[in-house]
């Protein structure tokens, strides 16, 4: 804004600095050609009174009497313009006395009379006139040619002026454009900035929703799911008690007992566990570095070994990167639980066939433009979509566990391991004909 105020200031000074050039070379030109009226004026009326003496006609003396007026009025036009002009002054005094004797002997001509003894006078009148008029003209041209300097002075410094305006309006030009290109920039950070914290915003606030469903969670299994098999411990203790205070104790019945409490106890510690390999997770992977996924893969098949031969499972691999950016722990577990699920889920009707598969894509995220799309299907049981969500969700289970193993932590491990890797996990699936489970990470 200051930069604008000092341009308009700058071109409204240097406009009013050349439009004063350019009237003042405009006024010296007036001037000159008001004394050029003026020499014009002197001459017709000394013409017209010598053609008079001539001739004697009339006609001239009219004539004369016009010049002489004419003169006097251009000689005040004159005198007005040249009230401003201090040079021209005294030419302006000279001339006045100048014209008013060369009016006086032109007057004295035309009273004289043409007799021969009047013929000397005469003569000294004309040569009187000659001179008063080449005074005249002198002094004239001296104003012409002051004027005539003074207006090219002025012409000088109008052009000036206009270079002047010129080239200061050319850099107030540049140095606003390279303010504009400067703020243009500087704005356009600021926006991709404000975009890239509303993302982290809106990233920080889904983590808090996360975060704050799976405290719930948290709180559900520390109510339930952990005090369910504590119950049961301390029900089946107190039976124990009971049963030796019989007088013939029942041996096999304190045998079941204790094993329905080591099943609880168990269950609980499988639950705690689960808890704290989930919690391990949260915490963001710091061993990052080019990993082969293929290798990664054949890794957990030989884990998984045994539940792949008595599920007579068959894995199908195809396409998978050789480097991929990720943490290898967590990588390894992130596909250990996704083939242990799609083996855990299979159809008792057919062997289980996995496919994993991968292909770049352009995913809609914003921190990377290309992404490794990896695929994980299988041929088992699959479920509703409607309950996709919930698969998802710490210890949600959409199977009792008399039917499946488990306490519904593993696909909960998968998509925080996948998040962390700023990916992301998604499923799709047809209830009785299998699921697809599509992980989204970074090229």
């Amino acid at each position: 804004m200051v930069l604008i105020a000092g341009y308009f200031v700058t071109s409204l000074v240097f406009v009013i600095k050349s439009h004063d050039s350019g009237e003042k070379a405009d006024f010296f030109a007036s001037l000159t050609e008001q004394a050029d009226k003026l020499m014009k004026s002197a001459y017709q009326m000394e013409s017209h009174a010598f053609s008079y003496l001539l001739t004697q006609d009339d006609n001239y003396k009219n004539k004369y009497a016009g010049a002489k007026c004419a003169t006097g009025q251009s000689f005040n036009e004159l005198q007005e313009q040249c009230n401003d002009f201090d040079r021209a002054k005294a030419h302006i005094l000279k001339l006045e006395g100048l014209l008013a004797q060369k009016v006086k002997v032109m007057d004295s001509l035309l009273t004289l009379k043409t007799e021969i003894e009047g013929s000397s006078d005469l003569g000294t009148h004309l040569i009187h006139s000659s001179q008063h008029m080449d005074e005249i003209a002198e002094v004239i041209n001296d104003i012409r040619i002051v004027s005539a300097h003074r207006r090219d002075e002025n012409k000088i410094k109008t052009n000036q002026t206009a270079k002047d305006i010129l080239f200061i309006l050319s850099v107030f030009g540049i140095v606003m454009i390279f303010i504009v290109i400067i703020s243009f920039d500087r704005m356009r950070k600021e926006i991709r900035m404000n975009e890239e914290q509303s993302r982290e915003i809106l990233k920080i606030n889904a983590e808090l929703k996360s975060v704050n469903q799976n405290l719930e969670n948290f709180a559900y299994i520390a109510s339930h799911d952990l005090n369910e098999p504590l119950r049961k411990i301390r029900t089946f203790g107190d039976l124990i008690s009971e049963e030796l205070n019989q007088s013939n104790p029942d041996k096999s019945r304190i045998d079941n007992y204790i094993n329905r409490m080591h099943n609880s106890s168990e269950r609980m510690q499988q639950l705690i566990a689960d808890l704290l390999s989930y919690s391990r997770i949260v915490l963001r992977p710091e061993d990052m570095k080019e990993i082969n996924l293929k290798e990664i893969i054949q890794n957990v098949q030989s884990d998984l070994q045994i539940a792949i031969k008595e599920s007579s499972a068959i894995i199908k691999i195809h396409n998978l990167p050789e480097k991929i950016k990720a943490d290898h722990i967590q990588m390894r577990q992130l596909f250990q639980n996704l083939l242990s699920n799609a083996i855990k889920f299979r159809n008792a009707s057919i062997n289980p066939v996995i496919t994993i598969d991968a292909s770049t894509t352009t995913f809609n995220a914003p921190a990377y433009g290309k992404y490794w799309k990896i695929t994980v299907s299988d041929n088992g049981i699959g479920f509703d979509m409607q309950y996709k969500d919930k698969i998802f969700a710490v210890f949600q289970r959409l199977h009792g566990r008399s039917e499946y193993e488990g306490t519904g932590v593993g696909l909960s491990i998968c998509k925080k391991i996948v998040e962390q890797h700023n990916g992301c996990l998604d499923v799709e699936s047809t209830q009785g004909k299998g699921t697809t489970f599509i992980i989204y990470l970074p090229y």
